[in-house]
């Protein structure tokens, strides 16, 4: 009996002793991520108030310990801003969209990004995909009006506005008949009057 005690008393040793660099490995692996995302709302907070070394700092530590979550995307995103590398801005955003959380942010990144670049084909693209009803019309509006106006094309946002409002209020109406106007208007200089 005392034989098979202390056996299972050395064993049960044993098994702790074995188990030990595993529970400190996970310690030490949650450790990390809690810093990790620490740093990912040091990195966010510096974002915003235009820090761009902290921001990098916050995201190359961050990158290391946590998985690609939509603030890690953000605060990448931000990190592209200030090094103006639109490549990679346009890629995250592309990939933002698909984001159920981001895709109000992406969809109007991605319209200042076409405005930028005077990109029609773009700007139809991210219009169909705002379609749904998840985006306000009031958080793309200013947008989009700053795009027709420099653009001088308000065909996109008519089709646009015709596609996506379905309520008819008195200020979406009102809406829908300034760019109307529009319409109409370079239609009328540009002398077409049939489409």
């Amino acid at each position: 009996f005392i034989l098979s005690y202390s056996a299972y008393i050395i064993l049960a040793f044993l098994g702790e002793a074995l188990k030990t660099p595993r529970k400190i490995r996970n310690r030490i692996k949650n450790k990390r991520i809690k810093k990790a995302e620490i740093y990912l709302q040091k990195g966010i907070i510096a974002a915003f108030y235009g820090n761009k070394e902290e921001t990098f700092k916050s995201l190359e530590y961050t990158k290391k310990f946590l998985k690609n979550s939509p603030l890690m995307m953000l605060l990448e995103f931000q990190n592209h801003v200030f090094n103006k590398n639109d490549k990679e801005s346009f890629l995250i955003l592309s990939k933002m969209i698909d984001i159920p959380i981001l895709k109000p942010l992406a969809i109007k990144g991605l319209i200042a990004y076409s405005r930028k670049k005077k990109d029609f084909e773009l700007l139809k693209n991210v219009l169909n995909k705002s379609l749904d009803k998840e985006i306000k019309l009031s958080w793309i509006e200013q947008d989009l009006y700053n795009f027709c106006v420099e653009c001088n094309s308000w065909m996109l946002f008519s089709n646009f506005l015709e596609k996506k409002i379905l309520q008819k209020t008195k200020s979406n109406k009102k809406m829908l008949s300034y760019v109307f106007f529009q319409v109409a208007k370079n239609s009328y200089h540009n002398k077409d009057f049939f489409n």
